[in-house]
């Protein structure tokens, strides 16, 4: 499963590039970890992925790291929570088939221990029970929900009871009672058994996104839900609306570290740290810094003078400082942004597109400065604009550029003024990379403000916000 907002680690994690596809922990994103972590035959079929509509084509461009590049993907052209994520996975597959469910950006490090884990879950899924796995706690967090175990079966527990997150007291007494798990969200079960689990505790659910699942559209390779039926469908976590209402709920108590990395905190406690116990990443002078997490981006320079126990994130367009223990109450920031409808929440200043990537350099009232990076063999698609201009300079390469009529190529150093309304497009025909810089001046600069008329992605109906 690869939804969220991306909201917890903000500003490195944002809606459009949540902390799954950001490379936290190693070179690779979570993504990609999660999927070389199944990536064994003798165990695993090859993974599905379902993501948001408008993470398609990034996924489809980290798979390529990843040696498995045939991998499934179902898009969702709405999100509607883990429920309904895990009713479109059983419908996708043979009744019969076990199905394990993994969120795609938990930090798991040791691969071994994880597939002896999932492996203790088959023969209890064999027998229709639905399978989740609990972590062994080693602290009275007060972040994650809790499992309550009840009697042996197999190599597991019946559930007694699905816990939310406690206060410190609830906390340290479950720790203190033994047979209390942390809720990784992580599950097993037939396909079967999840469809009657649903349509028992869930009808709506199941039988809406069955209605939506059975009016999917192929698109370019892949599987969209039909969202005209997909709207129906109620937002609810498998959590709430099955797990904890079935009579049929096992806990498979698991050996491997494990962390879903939910706050800036969790993640300076995995890191490599220094003599002073900070963890550091980017371009960064500190003196007098202990138990910090500092990390810059985009070649920013961040410096650090006499403070202990903090977290400061420096990125071009934001940043965010606070104390190392308090970082998860960024939700209250979050609001505030999402209620001022501040960009910087959702937009990343770097936009992976299926064509390439954008990076926006500057923007005040009136213009934009991006940065286009266009693949080999790859075009924009053929549109215009209502409200903007925009002037291309050429830096790299060559650019094939439509105007209305005419049809020319743009050598390096070169440049082409595109007036509002004029039909144009930019193909790069050449075997490097072309590199653009797009000037765009008008009185609305939105990513909205696109009228396509063709476009190699099938983009030309979406419903959602698209760019170039």
């Amino acid at each position: 499963m690869s939804g969220g907002q991306g909201t917890r680690l903000w500003p490195l994690s944002r809606a459009d590039m949540p902390k799954q596809f950001i490379p936290l922990t190693s070179e690779k994103s979570l993504l990609e970890e999660t999927i070389a972590r199944c990536s064994d035959p003798d165990i695993y079929a090859s993974p599905v992925i379902i993501c948001a509509q408008t993470h398609r084509f990034l996924i489809r461009k980290l798979l390529e790291n990843t040696g498995q590049s045939d991998l499934s993907i179902i898009m969702e052209p709405a999100a509607r929570n883990t429920a309904a994520a895990i009713a479109i996975a059983a419908l996708s597959v043979d009744s019969e088939d076990v199905i394990l469910v993994l969120p795609s950006d938990h930090f798991i490090p040791d691969y071994a221990a994880f597939d002896r884990d999932i492996q203790k879950g088959v023969a209890l899924a064999a027998e229709d029970k639905i399978v989740t796995f609990g972590i062994q706690p080693t602290f009275p967090h007060t972040g994650y929900g809790y499992i309550e175990a009840a009697s042996q079966i197999g190599e597991g527990f019946a559930v007694a009871a699905f816990h939310e997150k406690p206060d410190q007291a609830r906390a340290q007494d479950y720790l203190q009672k033994g047979g209390f798990f942390w809720n990784a969200g992580i599950f097993m079960g037939k396909a079967k058994s999840f469809i009657a689990e649903l349509q028992s505790h869930a009808p709506d659910i199941m039988e809406q996104t069955h209605k939506a699942w059975d009016a999917r559209i192929e698109d370019l390779g892949d599987t969209l839900i039909c969202p005209d039926n997909f709207a129906h469908v109620r937002s609810e976590s498998f959590d709430y609306a099955v797990a904890e209402k079935t009579k049929h709920a096992v806990v498979v108590p698991t050996d491997f570290n494990w962390n879903d990395l939910g706050q800036w905190e969790a993640l300076w406690e995995i890191s490599d740290k220094d003599h002073n116990n900070n963890a550091k990443q980017g371009t960064i002078y500190e003196h007098d810094v202990n138990n910090a997490y500092l990390r810059s981006e985009d070649d920013i320079v961040l410096g650090v003078l006499g403070l202990d126990n903090i977290v400061a994130v420096a990125m071009k367009d934001a940043v965010f400082i606070a104390p190392k223990d308090r970082s998860q109450e960024i939700k209250h920031l979050v609001s505030e942004m999402k209620s001022s409808k501040q960009m910087q929440l959702t937009e990343n200043p770097f936009t992976m597109r299926p064509w390439g990537s954008y990076e926006v350099m500057d923007e005040k009232p009136g213009f934009k400065v991006k940065k286009l990076i266009v693949n080999p063999g790859s075009k924009l698609s053929l549109q215009k604009h209502k409200h903007r201009s925009e002037h291309w300079v050429v830096v790299k390469g060559t650019a094939t550029v439509t105007r209305n009529q005419e049809i020319f190529d743009v050598a390096t150093n070169e440049s082409v003024y595109l007036p509002c309304g004029a039909i144009h497009r930019l193909e790069n025909k050449q075997n490097e990379q072309l590199e653009i810089i797009e000037v765009q001046t008008g009185d609305y600069l939105g990513e909205d403000d696109i009228i396509r008329i063709e476009d190699d992605y099938n983009r030309l109906n979406a419903t959602t916000k698209a760019a170039s």
